[in-house]
C-alpha cells in the first residue's frame, strides 16, 4: 500500500520490479526504525522486538494461521461483494503481479510480500505495541498498532482490510 502511495503517478506504476524495490525499501526503512527503536529502549534487543520464545503450543500456532488465512478471506470477500475489488491499490498491486513474468515472480513476491511482512511486523508489533502496551494495555496498544498497520497500506479499502487483519 506505502509503496502504491510512493509511485502513484510516478515511473513504478505498471512495474512489478519497480514497484518491489520501492516496497522492499520502505520495508527496510521500517526495520531499520525497529531496530533503532530497540537498541534506544535500553533493553536488549530480542526483547524489546518480541523475539523471545513462544508461549504458545505449536497446535496453538497452527490454528492461528489457520485463523488468520481465514480471516484473510473473509476480508477478501466483503471486499469483493461490496464491490470494492477492483478499486484502489488492492486491485493495482493484482493487476500489477498478475501480469510478472514467472522468471521475475521470485524477487518480486520478496520485495511486495516477504520484506513488507518483516519490516511491518518488527516495526509495529515488535517495537510499536510493545512500547506502548505497558502504558496503555494490551488490548488498546494492539488496536492503535493495528491501525498504524492499517494507515501503512494506503487508500481506505485497503486499510480497512489491513486493520482487520492486524487486530
Amino acid at each position: 500500500g506505502l509503496a502504491f502511495l510512493l509511485a502513484a503517478g510516478g515511473w513504478a506504476r505498471g512495474s512489478a520490479q519497480a514497484l518491489a524495490l520501492i516496497a522492499g525499501t520502505t520495508s527496510l526503512a521500517l526495520l531499520c526504525f525497529a531496530f533503532g527503536g530497540a537498541l534506544l529502549s535500553g533493553r536488549p534487543i530480542a526483547q524489546r522486538l518480541g523475539w523471545t520464545p513462544a508461549r504458545l503450543s505449536w497446535p496453538v500456532h497452527v490454528g492461528l494461521v489457520l485463523g488468520l488465512l481465514a480471516t484473510s478471506q473473509l476480508v477478501e470477500w466483503a471486499i469483493a461483494l461490496g464491490g470494492y475489488g477492483e478499486v484502489g491499490t488492492l486491485a493495482e498491486f493484482r493487476g500489477t503481479v498478475s501480469g510478472t513474468p514467472g522468471a521475475t515472480l521470485l524477487p518480486v513476491l520478496v520485495g511486495l510480500a516477504l520484506l513488507p511482512a518483516f519490516g511491518e511486523e518488527l516495526a509495529l508489533r515488535g517495537w510499536i505495541q510493545r512500547g506502548l502496551a505497558p502504558r496503555l494495555g494490551a488490548p488498546l496498544a494492539v488496536v492503535l498498532a493495528s491501525a498504524l498497520f492499517g494507515l501503512l497500506h494506503g487508500d481506505a479499502v485497503h486499510a480497512a482490510g489491513a486493520f482487520v487483519l492486524g487486530l
